[in-house]
């Protein structure tokens, strides 16, 4: 596996847990507070290192967001899966320049363990710091790796509860959840984004002329191919029954009208093959898009729906896109 592909196959592990840009919680900042305790630090910090930064989901001690990806606090973990020890900062190679180093808050011992997920990729670390060089023993060192470890468990934990068990994508609670966040980002005066809603059309008569348990192949087979043309900062979510959710992030209109026409004419173009049996499936899509001036996720939801919804009127196996003003009067005067 090259670097590059590692990488793509890195952050899409990643992508999986949707701990990006999450609020902070309680169970996280229970094992910085145990992780400090076990060091005797009075800085600890649990991050998630993307293909751009490293941004902190729990921190104690310091007053730090994020940074940037250039450094060794971020590098290491990915590129050794190691734990990292240095006793003094200032007699380290590299870190002596680091910014963290030379300016605030002037670290002097530093401390970490990868965040390591059961597919063997490095998604962050667990690390603890000082203000004064200092040493670590191999038991509080052990110690920080079973943390990190139980970081990892509640993260797979949570990916139990948050996949829909018959298609492999997101549950419809995991994907609102994602949606709310993105959101929030948007608020925040990030890029709007675009979601897409998609159903497969006449999908009662597969279960029908099939059995259920052919219909429900159907789903997993459909989900596992648009997952597959989705990039790893997309989200995809089963609604409930036939019916399918696409975020896409920092995504405009356009973009989702040309990745719901790509997914449209995946689907067409496929032979299905279910208990040797091959046949074809079809299926309607609808598009909307949220800036920071956009609707709330369930209207969100609703615009996209009632777009799906069109092109299923419109004649099936086709693709239509809300016009903002009025979807949106629309969804709102029908909740």
């Amino acid at each position: 596996m090259s670097a590059e592909e590692r990488e793509i196959r890195r952050l899409a592990a990643l992508a999986r847990y949707t701990m990006l840009d999450s609020d902070p919680e309680e169970s996280f900042d229970r094992i910085t507070r145990l992780a400090a305790t076990v060091a005797q630090t009075p800085i600890a910090l649990l991050s998630f290192i993307d293909n751009r930064r490293q941004w902190m989901k729990s921190r104690i001690g310091i007053d730090l967001v994020q940074t940037g990806r250039d450094g060794l606090f971020a590098t290491h973990p990915i590129d050794c899966q190691q734990p990292l020890v240095v006793q003094d900062t200032h007699a380290h190679s590299t870190l002596a320049t680091s910014a963290l180093v030379q300016g605030k808050p002037y670290l002097r011992f530093y401390a970490s363990v990868p965040l390591v997920t059961p597919d063997g990729f490095t998604i962050g670390s667990l690390a603890v710091a000082d203000l004064s060089p200092r040493q670590m023993g191999g038991e509080a060192l052990a110690a920080l790796g079973d943390l990190a470890k139980l970081s990892m468990d509640e993260l797979e934990l949570r990916q139990i509860a948050t996949i829909d068990a018959l298609t492999g994508v997101l549950t419809r609670r995991a994907l609102f959840d994602t949606l709310e966040r993105e959101f929030a980002r948007t608020r925040r005066g990030q890029r709007g984004f675009s979601l897409i809603v998609f159903d497969i059309d006449r999908f009662k008569s597969i279960n029908d002329s099939l059995g259920h348990p052919a219909g429900d192949e159907v789903l997993g087979q459909v989900a596992r191919l648009c997952r597959k043309r989705l990039r790893s900062s997309d989200a995809i979510g089963r609604l409930g029954g036939e019916e399918f959710a696409i975020l896409l992030a920092e995504a405009s209109i356009e973009r989702a009208a040309e990745v719901a026409e790509r997914l449209r004419s995946l689907i067409e173009g496929t032979a299905f093959t279910v208990a040797d049996t091959p046949f074809r499936v079809t299926a309607s899509f609808g598009a909307a898009y949220c800036d920071a001036a956009g609707p709330p996720p369930e209207t969100l939801i609703a615009i996209a729906d009632q777009a799906m919804y069109d092109a299923k009127q419109a004649g099936r196996n086709s693709v239509v896109v809300a016009e903002r003003s009025a979807d949106i009067a629309s969804a709102t005067a029908s909740e």
